[in-house]
């Protein structure tokens, strides 16, 4: 027996079978740190006689959530979520688990509520006294040459500050291969897909230079920093000459469909000899249920009750009902770019604008300028020689949803000239909050910006 079982797993593991060679790994990254998307890839497959696998994935450092589409010559053939399974932290793998939430507050935080408490005024560094004045010490200078008139030195003026330049939104960037799959890890993972023949000789289901088209794309931004997206092509070929693998499916079939009529017959018999048993036992409750054959009978002659009309009420009038919030059945719009206003701080950073869904439709929120803390506490904003111009005069366009709020437009100094940054339609971060619009104030070192937020409370400067 032994040595029949050997022989068995001997016999199985030298059948002929496909076996998958990689054709192409391809890695990208991500040009700005969040993006929404939608990104698309598209790879030219090879119509391979035996059928194509392809693996997407990728590695990202932080947590990440989004959905993805894949279409075939135009055709949408799969769609789906992803998310991280595990992030690191500290050269460690640590597992997510339950519902995942994306880790990217540095690509959704807007300016944050007003604090209670003023903002206390940078702390006063003492300054010593300047040492009394000496006559500096007399040292000989040769005479100019006669005729000479000294030319007195040009002044260099400070450089200008570059002018704002428009925003692109998040793009994917083609990265070596060698350098993102060799680590051969990855956290999160679109899907699989293995395309085999139609029939078992071997007719071909994709045709040659088919395009395949993946998209991804997210509710709101993923932070993609340090993030690579991955897909290894592969086409599957026999482990033996196609001429011996033909022939090889050819006996196959037919062992199977020889299978496929025995148990078909095996099947038929039962049937015929559970017939004649109940035929000739007619108690046999097994067969007619609960009462036997005759119960069966009068059951099956019974009287049964006819189902009545609904009635339908004259002058009744048409329910009507409120449309539900649904989920998005598509990806968002390709991301605007986006101009923005002058850099309020040193150390402000630029979080790029996105499309929000708000249940029914995609809405665009603005992208805004993100001011620490550390330069509101030091009044370190930008700070003009001069008030700004009058205000423009706006007409807002009418709201696109109700709970929207209009974000008038303001003067901008960009260290040469006065830059007026329009208005736009936003939506609050939670409802309820107060938009406290950038306005500019006088102190000693001349009129200093006091960056816009959102909040709850009267604004303190």
């Amino acid at each position: 027996m032994r040595h029949l079982i050997l022989v068995l797993l001997l016999a199985t593991a030298c059948a002929p079978a496909l076996q998958y060679r990689q054709d192409a790994a391809l890695a990208y990254g991500f040009s700005a740190p969040c993006g929404q998307g939608p990104f698309t890839l598209s790879l030219h497959l090879k119509g391979a006689r035996w059928g194509e696998k392809l693996a997407i994935g990728g590695f990202a450092p932080h947590a990440v959530v989004g959905r993805y589409t894949i279409k075939l010559d135009g055709r949408r053939v799969s769609e789906g979520q992803f998310a991280t399974q595990h992030v690191v932290q500290n050269g460690t793998y640590a597992s997510l688990q339950g519902d995942q939430k994306p880790d990217n507050q540095r690509c959704v935080e807007r300016p944050a509520a007003i604090a209670p408490e003023p903002i206390a005024p940078p702390p006063q560094i003492p300054v010593e006294p300047p040492p009394p004045w000496q006559p500096p010490p007399l040292a000989w200078q040769p005479p100019p040459p006669p005729y000479a008139v000294p030319t007195p030195a040009t002044p260099v003026p400070p450089p200008l500050p570059a002018a704002p330049q428009p925003v692109v939104a998040a793009q994917l960037v083609a990265l070596n291969p060698g350098e993102s799959l060799a680590e051969g890890s990855g956290n999160f993972r679109l899907a699989s897909f293995t395309w085999p023949s139609v029939d078992l000789i071997g007719t071909p289901q994709i045709a040659p230079d088919a395009v395949l088209e993946v998209t991804l794309w997210s509710d709101e931004p993923n932070d993609w920093d340090g993030a690579t997206l991955q897909w290894v092509h592969e086409v599957a070929e026999p482990t033996v000459p196609e001429a011996e693998y033909i022939a090889y499916l050819h006996k196959a079939r037919r062992e199977a469909e020889a299978d496929a009529k025995r148990q078909q017959e095996e099947a038929n018999r039962a049937y015929q000899a559970r017939q004649e048993r109940c035929n000739a036992h007619h108690a046999d409750e097994d067969c007619w249920g609960k009462g036997g054959y005759d119960a069966y009978v009068a059951s099956w002659n019974a009287p049964h009750p006819r189902a009545q009309a609904a009635v339908p009420i004259v002058g009744a009038a048409p329910v009507v009902t409120a449309p539900q919030p649904r989920p998005p059945e598509g990806p968002p719009p390709v991301a605007q770019t986006e101009m923005p206003p002058p850099q309020p701080s040193l150390h402000a950073e630029w979080v790029a604008g996105y499309w929000q869904w708000t249940g029914f439709a995609w809405f665009w929120l603005g992208g805004w300028w993100r001011v620490p803390q550390q330069d509101l506490v030091a009044q370190a904003t930008i700070v003009a020689p001069a008030p700004p111009p009058l205000v423009q005069v706006e007409v807002a366009p009418p709201p696109p949803l109700p709970d929207a709020v209009w974000l008038a437009g303001a003067w901008y100094w960009d260290g040469r000239i006065w830059l007026w940054h329009p208005g736009q339609w936003t939506l609050p971060p939670r409802p309820g909050l107060l938009w406290h619009a950038p306005t500019w104030v006088i102190d000693g070192r001349g009129v200093r910006l006091v960056p816009g937020v959102w909040g709850e409370v009267l604004r303190l400067r």
